[in-house]
């Protein structure tokens, strides 16, 4: 399924899980949550497009008033994490098309920074603020798209300064090369060490923003097309689980699973029966060609619902 997903952790941040007895070695969670209009408007968009960084909430702001800004990358996409924003009174869905791609070569740039070990701050360090943007956005990726938080930040990557623009190129001062061996950004300093010359493949991506709904209403009613669907008749077992989830204070239950069947335990063994026949539902419905490939969303007793399966293992 889509949704499954198995998901590793630490055996003593599980203690508090609903369900969970000892001998556990995996979790089953099922997440069962009745939501109307509103619930699903707000939990399949935002409307923080704080992305981090300056350059990346400026560039979805640009986006979603009517721009198409490009953008060179050499790994991801800046806007990956924004699907739907709620926005000047509307919702509305990023689009992302890749409109070149190819080679690029340039120098190649070591950037570190230890945060109990910043380097020294010369009069020579390199100053973020006043490198041409498209260096500026060179550096942020290689921060992971966050050069803002550069001061909470410990780690040591690298970075091409090398474009698939000509107009980039001649901007750029980092394909230049520099001698500075410091990166300021706004008072905080990282290593910034040049090395050889090197290639890597870079693509540019034009960014659009389309209204999709003008209400949450209607917003909810196109994702329920894409991902609900009615769930079927299920067992009186089945029913009982989903009811227990649903008037839970946090709608979700983590249920203990273990290589060892010698559980004498009436309750969870119900549990247990009753979240493998639901796994298998919604297997089937998932495969049925008249719903939706993934389903985030089930009516159930004449109300929808998000739900969610997947595992949690020690």
């Amino acid at each position: 399924m889509h949704r499954r997903q198995v998901l590793v952790a630490a055996a003593g941040g599980l203690a508090g899980l609903a369900g969970c007895v000892g001998g556990c070695t995996y979790w089953t969670d099922l997440t069962f949550e009745p939501l109307d209009s509103e619930g699903i408007a707000d939990r399949e968009s935002t409307s923080d497009i704080d992305g981090g960084s300056a350059l990346v909430t400026e560039l979805a702001r640009d986006t979603l008033e009517g721009e198409e800004p490009t953008l060179e990358t050499l790994s991801r996409s800046p806007l990956s994490w924004l699907q739907y924003v709620e926005w000047d009174g509307g919702y509305y869905e990023i689009h992302e098309e890749v409109v070149a791609e190819g080679e690029v070569s340039g120098p190649e740039y070591e950037l570190s920074r230890g945060r109990d070990d910043e380097p020294e701050l010369d009069d020579d360090a390199l100053s973020f603020e006043e490198l041409p943007v498209v260096d500026q956005w060179r550096l942020n990726e290689a921060a992971d798209f966050a050069i803002d938080q550069l001061s909470s930040m410990s780690f040591e990557t690298t970075v091409i300064a090398g474009y698939l623009s000509e107009d980039a190129t001649a901007q750029s001062v980092l394909a230049d090369g520099i001698e500075q061996s410091t990166l300021s950004v706004d008072g905080t300093r990282a290593e910034l060490t040049k090395l050889d010359d090197t290639t890597a493949s870079a693509e540019r991506i034009q960014f659009s923003a389309i209204r999709v709904a003008d209400d949450a209403e209607a917003f909810a009613t196109d994702i329920l097309e894409e991902q609900g669907a009615e769930l079927p008749a299920v067992s009186d077992d089945v029913e009982w689980l989903l009811q227990s989830v649903r008037e839970d204070d946090d709608n979700r239950i983590s249920i203990c699973r273990s290589d060892d069947e010698d559980e004498d335990d009436d309750r969870l063994e119900r549990q247990q029966a009753a979240v493998d026949e639901l796994q298998t539902v919604m297997n089937d419905l998932e495969a049925d060609p008249d719903t939706p490939d993934r389903i985030s969303y089930v009516r159930f007793e004449d109300e929808w619902h998000h739900i969610s399966l997947g595992e949690t293992v020690v």
